[in-house]
């Protein structure tokens, strides 16, 4: 499949940020046991010290992901200059598992794009310059 035009060429590090959390939710909407494979994923991960470090690095090469992004943010002046990039890293993080543990409790009633839509605001609204 071709992507989204926004995700692979976006013109700001909000336009990134915002089609990154479309392809989560589409994935989610299309995938509903996706959820439930990324926890077991992190859970299994426990028991192998080679399965660990795997999950560990991948982690950490989506964490440098969207700093970049945050950082080309600041750099072209869509986002805020005085924003904490880890702490915006890990805010990121935690509204995609809010999403991913949602979708696997049946947590949330509502429409899961509305949702995304909603924590896509609530973040990206504090640090949009």
């Amino acid at each position: 499949k071709e992507l989204e035009p926004s995700l692979s060429k976006p013109q700001t590090a909000i336009d990134a940020l915002k089609a990154g959390f479309k392809v989560q939710v589409a994935s989610l909407l299309h995938n509903p046991n996706a959820a439930i494979n990324i926890l077991h994923g992190y859970i299994s991960s426990r028991s192998s010290d080679e399965m660990f470090e795997w999950v560990k690095a991948w982690k950490l090469r989506r964490n440098q992901s969207i700093a970049r992004i945050l950082k080309k943010g600041i750099e072209d002046g869509s986002l805020k200059p005085d924003i904490d990039i880890e702490s915006t890293t890990l805010l990121i993080e935690g509204a995609g598992w809010a999403m991913i543990m949602s979708q696997m409790l049946k947590i949330h009633d509502g429409d899961p794009v509305e949702l995304a839509a909603k924590l896509f605001n609530t973040i990206f609204e504090s640090i949009k310059a």
